[in-house]
C-alpha cells in the first residue's frame, strides 16, 4: 500500500516517522514508525476515544521531515507566544489554537500538524471507493483560483443540513515568519462564518513551498430523514446530502467500535492545492510537476472576460493571458495527467450583459436546469477566427471526458455581506464524484 503526505505529497515509506497528538488525550501522544499494512497506530489508543466529528477535537499528525512547516516556527524553535495580528486585530482561530496546544508538548517540532482525517482522505478508500478529491488549481494570474478555493471553504455553497469545516496550510519561502496569506485566509474564513464581508487574500506567492485549502463535509444530525426524491429531481445540494447519509451513514462517531482498524470516515474531503499563476505562465513548472503527478484532479481555470466573444477591452481584462495558459495546460494534461480534468470559466457576472450568460445565471440562481449545457455554451463562445480560442475549442470537442463549469462570485467588492459563489456546488459534487457515489450508495 503506497502512502503519501497530504501536505507535501511525498511518498511515505515504511519506517517514516509520524507524530500523533490527540486533543482530548494528549498524554497518549507519541511517535509512530509507519507500517503501511497496519495503520491502527494512527488512532488514539485511549479507551473510548473515537474519531471526532469536529476537526479541532480530533487526532493530529505530523510527518517528520516534511517541508511544510508550522506558522509558529521562527527558525530556531516554536514561538507560540508570537502575536498573530491581522488588519490590526489579534486573530483567534481554532487551527492556530490547536497548533499552540500541540506546541507546548512538541516545542522543537517544526513540521506542520494536520488532521488525521486529511491523511486518511489522501490514502484510504471506504467501501472500495474514495471519499475525497485532491485538486490542483491551474491557470493564469488573477483568473480566480484562490477565490474558488476560498469559496469552497465558505458555508454558503452548501445546504443547511451539511456541516462545513476547513483546514488551511501555507508554507512561505521564508520559513521563519508566518505566511501573511495563511493568516488573512483564516481571518476571512472567520468572517464568512459570521456572514460578514472580508478582504480577500492576496495573490498566491510563486515561491510558496505549499498552499493547501481543504474542506470537510459531514451531515448534521438534523438532516435526517433521508430525502425520498428520485435522482433526476434532486439539485446539487440534495445530492450531496443524500450521499453523505448513504456513503458515510455509518460514520457517526458514537456508533464506531473503539479503536477500529479502519472506522468509517467522518467527512467527505476536498483539498485544493492553490498555485501562483506566474508558475503556469512560465516555461518551467518547478514543484508543480510533483503536484500534478500526485493530484486526483486538474482544474484549469480561465477568465470569461478574456474571451473575444464578449468584447471586453484588453485593458479591462484582469487575466488577459488566461485563455492561452488554459489551452496549454489542457494540451499538456491530455498527454501527461492521468487523473480527471475539468475547465472552469470564472467571472460570468462581468459579462452578464450577454443574453445567453444572463439566462444561464438566472437558471443557476433558481436551481433550475440551464437552457444550455456549459460545454455547449463555452464552445459557442470560442472564436474560430482566433488561433488560441480555436485550439481550445478543438481540445474541448475532442475530449468527451472533460467537464466544463461556469461560475461567478457575488459580493467580492463593495458589499455588506459575505461573498457567495454560484455554480460551485456542481463543481464540488463532480470533484467528489457524487453521481458515482449516488449510484453505489443507492444500490446498497
Amino acid at each position: 500500500m503506497s502512502l503519501r503526505c497530504p501536505l507535501c505529497l511525498q511518498a511515505l515509506r515504511p519506517g517514516t516517522i509520524l507524530h500523533r497528538f490527540c486533543r482530548l488525550h494528549p498524554q497518549e501522544s507519541g511517535a509512530i514508525s509507519l507500517d503501511p499494512d497496519d495503520l491502527a497506530a494512527l488512532y488514539c489508543p485511549a479507551e473510548g476515544c473515537r474519531p471526532a466529528q469536529a476537526l479541532e477535537e480530533g487526532v493530529f499528525l505530523a510527518h517528520e521531515g516534511c517541508g511544510c512547516l508550522s506558522p509558529f516556527w521562527d527558525g530556531g524553535g516554536l514561538n507560540c507566544a508570537r502575536s498573530i495580528i491581522v488588519e490590526g486585530k489579534p486573530l483567534d482561530h481554532w487551527q492556530l489554537n490547536a497548533l499552540k496546544d500541540i506546541g507546548r508538548q512538541y516545542p522543537n517540532l517544526k513540521e506542520m500538524w494536520f488532521p488525521l482525517i486529511l491523511f486518511r482522505a489522501a490514502n484510504e478508500y471506504w467501501r472500495n471507493q474514495p471519499f475525497s478529491a485532491f485538486v490542483v488549481m491551474a491557470g493564469a494570474r488573477s483568473v480566480g483560483k484562490t477565490v474558488l478555493s476560498l469559496m469552497a471553504m465558505s458555508r454558503l455553497p452548501y445546504p443547511a443540513s451539511v456541516t462545513v469545516e476547513h483546514f488551511v496550510h501555507i508554507t512561505p519561502a521564508m520559513h521563519d515568519v508566518p505566511s501573511e496569506e495563511l493568516l488573512t485566509t483564516l481571518a476571512a474564513l472567520n468572517r464568512f462564518r459570521q456572514g460578514k464581508p472580508a478582504s480577500l487574500v492576496q495573490h498566491t506567492d510563486r515561491d510558496n513551498v505549499s498552499n493547501l485549502k481543504a474542506t470537510f463535509l459531514a451531515e448534521t444530525k438534523q438532516s435526517r430523514p433521508k430525502p425520498a426524491a428520485a435522482a433526476e429531481r434532486m439539485n446539487a445540494g440534495q445530492w450531496l446530502v443524500y450521499v453523505l447519509q448513504q456513503l458515510l451513514g455509518q460514520g457517526d462517531a458514537a456508533a464506531q467500535p473503539v479503536r477500529a482498524l479502519c472506522p468509517a470516515p467522518s467527512h467527505l474531503v476536498i483539498a485544493f492545492y492553490d498555485t501562483a499563476g506566474e508558475l503556469w505562465q512560465d516555461a518551467g513548472l518547478g514543484n508543480l510537476i510533483q503536484l500534478r503527478a500526485e493530484a486526483d484532479i486538474l482544474a484549469v481555470v480561465i477568465d470569461a472576460t478574456a474571451l473575444n466573444h464578449f468584447g471586453v477591452p484588453v485593458e479591462g481584462r484582469e487575466a488577459p493571458d488566461s485563455t492561452w495558459v488554459g489551452c496549454e495546460r489542457l494540451e499538456n494534461a491530455q498527454r501527461f495527467f492521468r487523473g480527471r480534468r475539468c475547465l472552469i470559466v470564472t467571472k460570468l457576472d462581468a459579462v452578464s450583459q450577454n443574453g445567453e450568460v444572463a439566462a444561464y445565471m438566472d437558471a443557476i440562481k433558481r436551481s433550475a436546469s440551464p437552457p444550455q449545457h456549459p460545454k455547449q455554451l463555452l464552445g459557442s463562445w470560442l472564436s474560430q477566427e482566433n488561433d488560441i480560442e480555436n485550439r481550445l475549442r478543438c481540445l474541448i470537442e475532442q475530449d468527451p471526458e472533460l467537464q466544463v463549469f461556469l461560475v461567478w462570485t457575488e459580493g467580492l467588492r463593495n458589499s455588506d455581506r459575505a461573498p457567495r459563489s454560484h455554480g460551485i456546488t456542481s463543481f464540488i459534487n463532480w470533484c467528489l464524484d457524487i453521481e458515482r457515489c449516488w449510484k453505489m450508495a443507492d444500490a446498497r
